[in-house]
């Protein structure tokens, strides 16, 4: 599991509060939510986007990279102040929804976003690093999941989180990382971020996504679940100490 030399990311604590609770609690063998009972009619639910990008963002026409303008072409946005950490600096920008505009992004069928984070790194000519975003579930937690698949794939890991079943899912592809976590309500959180380890921000959050990674791959090879429990503490706890070096700037 690769470490980023710098530390940390930015993390929504509501995540990693859940997954703290994992790593602290020795779980029964969960059963994941299956996808394939979805209602023939899913077509309507995962209707393309034109011209989408590539990428985990794909599915909300947001790509890694991107520089500020670029999204702003797209959505409107609030720039909320800056971030930093050793000597790194980040423009942190929340997006925000004009009486003329219908929606805060375009998303496919069946999705809405209710809210959103991003983070920009300055270094990089202001380029997207990280994204937070809070996503409404307007038919179903499955048919959510399944729409995220229709664009990404299938996950590279599905783990069951103890509490309200809590779910957490991720995706790896070539422009970057995608982690959603949903619950047993129709609001779920999807955080997608660049793939590069020793960027501050980014590299934390790939600690993370390869902690839940390795977890769910050692579970399904039987290992026993407190030594699993341990690490994955240690994987959380490791981010959490990581994202006490950013700061804002004044």
């Amino acid at each position: 599991m690769r470490q980023p030399s710098a530390g940390p990311k930015l993390i929504c604590s509501c995540f990693l509060l859940m997954v703290a609770t994992a790593a602290g609690t020795c779980l029964a063998t969960p059963v994941i939510p299956g996808h394939s009972e979805i209602d023939a009619d899913l077509g309507a639910i995962t209707a393309q986007l034109p011209d989408q990008p590539a990428g985990p963002l794909a599915p909300f026409h947001l790509a890694l990279g991107s520089s500020l303008g670029d999204i702003e072409q797209r959505a409107s946005l609030e720039q909320r102040g800056r971030l930093r950490a050793r000597d790194d600096i980040y423009l942190h920008a929340s997006l925000r929804r004009q009486r003329d505009e219908p929606e805060l992004l375009p998303a496919p069928d069946g999705l809405r976003v209710l809210d959103g984070d991003l983070f920009f790194h300055q270094g990089s000519g202001t380029a997207l690093v990280e994204a937070t975003l809070l996503v409404e579930a307007t038919v179903s937690r499955e048919a959510a999941i399944a729409t995220l698949e229709s664009w990404l794939g299938a996950p590279e890991f599905e783990v069951l989180l103890p509490g309200a079943l809590n779910l957490a899912l991720g995706w790896q592809t070539a422009e970057g990382y995608l982690l959603a976590t949903f619950s047993d309500l129709q609001i779920f959180q999807i955080s997608a971020f660049s793939d590069r380890p020793a960027d501050l921000m980014a590299g934390s959050q790939i600690v993370l996504y390869e902690g839940l990674s390795d977890y769910s791959r050692d579970r399904a090879e039987g290992l026993p679940e407190a030594e699993l429990s341990s690490r994955l503490d240690e994987v959380v706890r490791w981010v959490e100490s990581a994202r006490r070096a950013l700061r804002r700037v004044r």
